[in-house]
């Protein structure tokens, strides 16, 4: 397991899609529908790095992203922090007066961010083990990070915290993805503003913001680690790269990349 906190924080940097689990409660008591207790949605994230990690590594981050107000994700995370706030296992709006910091959901979420590559490796690859003793299998190299934490949920579109969160969260989450994932110089990025006012305070009706506390983190990287023999790893590697394709030549590299490590 990958457990140092500023490799796996590069990697949600990275790979900011991720996947937002939740196992939420279905008594059967909204007023609107029932969904299933398991669900997930896809989310690009932006991942906020504690300014005092160095001296307090407890602190692992925060992650923020927006989801469809009408997807039934949005609405099954609604409903259950409203029955926890309010105590009324019908509600399916979270009441006004109650404040943003305790739109908090009380059971855990989990945030599975995938690496930009994953493959199926054929012994065929393997040029000293195969050929020797035949004792191969077929494996499968990837790599992930799982975040969990605490979710709290910017709903209110009337309500100028959440508005004010979303708003930004789109702001930075753009600057992220001009910049960083795109690589325009900051001159030639395209931001929020250059829509015109009115238009994005109608999209912003439509969503609403997720804000999540990172208690644990944690992640996995195989990239033939468990391959003793450097000739068989440099075998998948050159088995990789003479596909001549652009998933060949990523995880050429990231095999690479880890026996640079060994």
């Amino acid at each position: 397991a990958e457990l140092d906190i500023p490799t796996l924080h590069q990697f949600i940097l990275d790979n900011p899609l991720g996947v937002l689990v939740t196992h939420l409660s279905n008594d059967g008591s909204s007023s609107t529908q029932a969904w299933p207790q398991l669900q997930s949605t896809h989310i690009p994230f932006i991942l906020d790095k504690p300014d005092l990690m160095d001296s307090k590594p407890e602190l692992l981050g925060v992650l923020r992203g927006h989801m469809a107000r009408q997807s039934p994700h949005s609405k099954a995370l609604i409903h259950n922090i409203a029955r926890q706030t309010t105590g009324d296992t019908s509600e399916d709006l979270i009441p006004a007066q109650v404040a943003a910091d305790q739109c908090i959901l009380e059971q855990e979420v989990m945030i599975l961010f995938n690496g930009p590559v994953a493959a199926y490796v054929t012994p065929s690859f393997y040029t000293q083990k195969k050929p020797e003793t035949g004792k191969v299998v077929p494996t499968w190299n990837f790599s992930c990070v799982q975040a969990y934490g605490k979710l709290k949920l910017y709903s209110d579109s009337k309500s100028s915290a959440s508005v004010d969160f979303i708003k930004q969260q789109a702001t930075d989450l753009t600057k992220h993805g001009e910049e960083t994932m795109m690589g325009f110089p900051k001159s030639q990025s395209w931001k929020i503003s250059d829509s015109p006012p009115a238009f994005i305070n109608q999209l912003v009706q439509n969503i609403i913001g997720v804000e999540i506390t990172i208690t644990r983190l944690e992640g996995k990287s195989k990239m033939m680690q468990e391959e003793k023999d450097p000739r068989d790893k440099l075998g998948v590697v050159r088995g990789f790269r003479a596909m001549d394709t652009a998933v060949g030549e990523l995880m050429a590299s990231g095999i690479e990349r880890c026996m640079a490590k060994d």
